[in-house]
């Protein structure tokens, strides 16, 4: 069956012919999706955005446009994008938040430190910080991790991220009250 002939049936509620689609097109949409995701995400992830764009197509079959283009290019098209929002997703995921409560559950690390004024002022200058020097001094030294990570993490060099903790910790030896922790 060729696609205007499954893309008709579609369009009429046939799933019998969105099982053939599925069964078509499926592998190309795994390797386009796999492809953008293959550093960043799971299998499952993968999964879901071929499962999406196939939703898509059964739910919206009156937004395919066979003068545009074949089915084919539009389900690469469709794959592409929603693996490109999946990846944007587990980034935003991935991103940590500098809020209250990670100040808190350092709290133990930073009370042998820094006096409680000092805190304070330590908070005032983290917030202060631009992205991602921000996150990168939390992931560091507040969730201890290893500057290997935060570049995975943030999909940066490790020789980056190593440079801006350096750089960072520079700028807080600038501040007197600080000068001992860091």
């Amino acid at each position: 069956m060729d696609d205007k002939k499954i893309i008709n049936a579609i369009r009429a509620g046939d799933s019998q012919s969105m099982e053939l689609l599925m069964d078509k097109y499926s592998r190309l949409l795994w390797t386009i999706a796999g492809a953008i995701l293959k550093n960043s995400a799971s299998t499952e992830d993968v999964e879901e955005c071929v499962s999406d764009v196939f939703l898509h197509l059964w739910l919206h079959p009156d937004k395919f446009d066979s003068k545009r283009g074949n089915l084919k290019g539009y389900l690469a098209l469709l794959t592409k994008s929603k693996a490109i929002d999946k990846l944007r997703q587990n980034k935003r995921e991935a991103a940590i938040p500098l809020d209250e409560d990670i100040i808190l559950k350092s709290e133990d690390i930073l009370e042998n430190l820094i006096d409680k004024e000092d805190k304070a002022q330590l908070m005032d200058t983290i917030r202060a910080l631009k992205e991602p020097n921000k996150e990168i001094l939390i992931r560091r030294f507040f969730f201890e991790q290893k500057p290997s990570e935060i570049a995975r993490a943030l999909s940066l060099p490790v020789r980056q991220v190593e440079n801006r903790i350096y750089r960072t910790k520079q700028q807080l030896r600038q501040i007197p009250s600080l000068n001992r922790g860091v």
